[in-house]
C-alpha cells in the first residue's frame, strides 16, 4: 500500500469532495467515522493536531494506480510531502 498525507481546513468539504459524510442516520454506506475503507483505499482521520491550529490531517493508503490518482486530484486538501517512513500493513 502507499501512503498519502494531506491538510484540510475544512473537513465537511473534504469529505463531501470524496463522497462521504459524517451522518450515521444515512445508510448508504458512505458513512464516515473516522476511518473509510473501500475496495482500493483506506482513509484514516487524524484530527487535529494543535488545540490552536484550524488545519485538521488525514492519512491514505492506496492500492493501484487509479487510486493514488483520484487522490492526487484532490481540490480541498494538501497533499504534505512523503513521511521518512514506510509502513507495513498486515
Amino acid at each position: 500500500m502507499d501512503l498519502l498525507a494531506y491538510k484540510t481546513y475544512d473537513k465537511a468539504l473534504t469529505l463531501q469532495e470524496l463522497g462521504l459524510h459524517e451522518n450515521p442516520n444515512l445508510n448508504d454506506g458512505k458513512y464516515f467515522n473516522g476511518t473509510y475503507e473501500a475496495e482500493k483505499y483506506l482513509i484514516v482521520w487524524l484530527g487535529k493536531m494543535s488545540e490552536e491550529g484550524i488545519e485538521e490531517y488525514f492519512n491514505v493508503y492506496t492500492t493501484g494506480q487509479d487510486a493514488m490518482d483520484f487522490f492526487s486530484t484532490l481540490r480541498t486538501a494538501i497533499l504534505l510531502p512523503a513521511p521518512e517512513m514506510e509502513l507495513n500493513l498486515l
